[in-house]
């Protein structure tokens, strides 16, 4: 499930999060040191609204997103005269760097202030494994530090060094901007996917969150800290996996629970605007509640780890796992379906390391059975499922046999889902009294009080079944459901007729099924 790896994903990759805000005239202002004094020649970029970028170091940095860029002039001012507005400001300097994101604030008038550089050295020991190429990642979280559900402009600094040395390393990393949560990642590196061996694009040892204060340097060490975990992969009848076979997506995280590693929103969330969200999530975290769900989330951001697979003997390993219960989520493919996102199995697994076990070289899980997926498609027999509705009734596919039937896989903490809701309502209001067609919405919500409401605040009249979050249900799975929205429509006979249905195409497509 998608869901879970973008989870993954933030808790091992950090950014700068500002969110969309309106700004109007013309976006001017000045940038000082923090004695007040004017800096010239600073650049400064404006990240448009929804924009992306990177960067790592005062002259290094790339954009997903048209970027407008001024300098800062004798007397340190700037302005930007074309049409920017919202977004993002960020100043690089050698002298230091500043970010501010232009929601509700004055735009004519901004000072930034520049912060100074941080430094991060120190020393790897741990051994290489697989003879690969070595890395360390350093990511770092300035202001707001997770703001989820809402679109957003993201300025994030990630820096990488590699070398191929065996042995023990001093490192060193200049130019780093100082935050309360500084992600800093020992990898080992497998750049070939289609190898069977490791995880591309590395494979992460450890991962620490650490205090980098601005101007000063951070002494950080990679040694040993718990035992390796091993075990094989094996079928459902517990026979070798095929030897093409690769890992597409996996991790092991600390098995806190999804709803730890999702902060909870209020059940109007469906009916929020993108800025009361922000507002709501500001709020809460600020909050005793918050700020334990904060504490928690980074901790299990730094505890998560990849890990190695050779596709030859099925086996894979984790390194430096400190006692805890954890959870392995695995995708697998093979490099012919890896870019069409076809997956062949699929698993959830947990297991624990004892205190006992942290004084060991090697902690031994054995054989560990993955779920073997039945690869399908258009004119394949649909999975037929059941599932309550959100007035507590029961329904089945297989009850609206003779029908044509759109299912749509959806969530009220999904926009792009939200997004699709007039496409759904306009099928709706046009086909749905039609006793040859029906639509079933399943909702991947936590709960099912936000998705209630927003069904019934929206008039959305048709069948409404309740999934749960990831895991709770085995039916998206059974769909290969690896991101939401994810619509399909199911012919009389029970067959796919259409999948991965977004915007004019849901409607088009009904009606022309209907129609021929």
């Amino acid at each position: 499930m998608n869901k879970r790896f973008f989870h993954a994903t933030c808790l091992m990759m950090g950014a700068v999060v500002f969110w969309q805000g309106t700004a109007f005239g013309m976006i001017a202002g000045k940038v000082v040191d923090s004695n007040g004094e004017v800096i010239a020649g600073a650049k400064v970029l404006h990240v448009p609204a929804e924009g992306h970028m990177t960067f790592s170091s005062s002259r290094e940095y790339e954009s997903e997103s048209k970027l407008a860029e001024v300098m800062s002039d004798e007397g340190g001012t700037f302005a930007f005269t074309d049409d920017a507005v919202g977004g993002a400001l960020l100043v690089l300097s050698e002298k230091g760097y500043a970010s501010t994101s232009l929601d509700g604030k004055a735009v004519e008038d901004i000072v930034l202030t520049l912060l100074p550089w941080s430094r991060i050295e120190g020393e790897v020991t741990l051994p290489a494994y697989f003879n690969a190429e070595r890395r360390v990642m350093v990511t770092s979280l300035i202001e707001p530090k997770y703001l989820p559900f809402v679109p957003s402009t993201v300025i994030e600094y990630r820096k990488d060094l590699y070398w191929n040395q065996a042995g023990p390393v001093d490192f060193s990393i200049e130019q780093v901007p100082g935050g309360d949560q500084v992600g800093v990642l020992l990898m080992d590196v497998r750049k070939d996917i289609s190898s069977g061996v490791g995880v591309s694009p590395g494979l992460i040892l450890m991962s620490k969150g650490i205090e980098v204060k601005p101007g000063e340097t951070m002494v950080i060490d990679f040694v040993r800290q718990g035992p390796t975990v091993s075990g094989r992969f094996v079928d459902d009848e517990g026979k070798p996996l095929p030897t093409d076979w690769i890992v597409a997506q996996g991790m092991i995280f600390p098995d806190l629970g999804w709803n730890a590693l999702s902060p909870p929103m209020p059940s109007s969330a469906g009916e929020m605007s993108r800025e009361d969200k922000i507002v709501w999530m500001k709020q809460w975290l600020t909050s005793s509640e918050g700020k334990a769900w904060e504490a928690k989330y980074f901790e299990a951001r730094h505890a998560s780890r990849d890990f190695s697979y050779d596709s030859n003997t099925g086996v894979f390993r984790s390194y430096n796992l400190k006692p805890g219960d954890y959870m392995l989520l695995v995708s697998m493919t093979t490099p012919q379906q890896y870019m069409s996102r076809q997956m062949t199995a699929n698993l959830e697994y947990r297991f624990t390391v004892n205190k006992t076990d942290s004084q060991l070289n090697e902690v031994e899980l054995g054989d560990v059975r993955v779920k073997v997926v039945k690869t399908f498609g258009v004119g394949s027999q649909a999975p037929d499922f059941e599932v309550k509705t959100f007035d507590d009734k029961t329904i089945k596919l297989s009850d609206f046999r003779g029908k044509y039937v759109l299912i749509d896989f959806w969530a009220t903490w999904c926009g792009p889902c939200l997004r699709e809701t007039p496409n759904m309502k306009k099928t709706w209001d046009t086909f749905g009294k039609r006793d040859d067609f029906t639509i079933i919405a399943l909702s991947l919500d936590p709960d099912i009080d936000a998705p209630r409401k927003y069904a019934d605040t929206k008039g959305l009249t048709y069948h409404q079944g309740f999934l749960g979050q990831s895991g709770s249900s085995s039916v998206a799975d059974d769909y290969q459901v690896r991101g939401i929205p994810s619509i399909w429509l199911i012919g009389p006979d029970g067959k796919i007729v259409a999948k991965d249905l977004r915007g004019s195409q849901i409607y088009d497509t009904v009606e022309r099924m209907l129609n021929q």
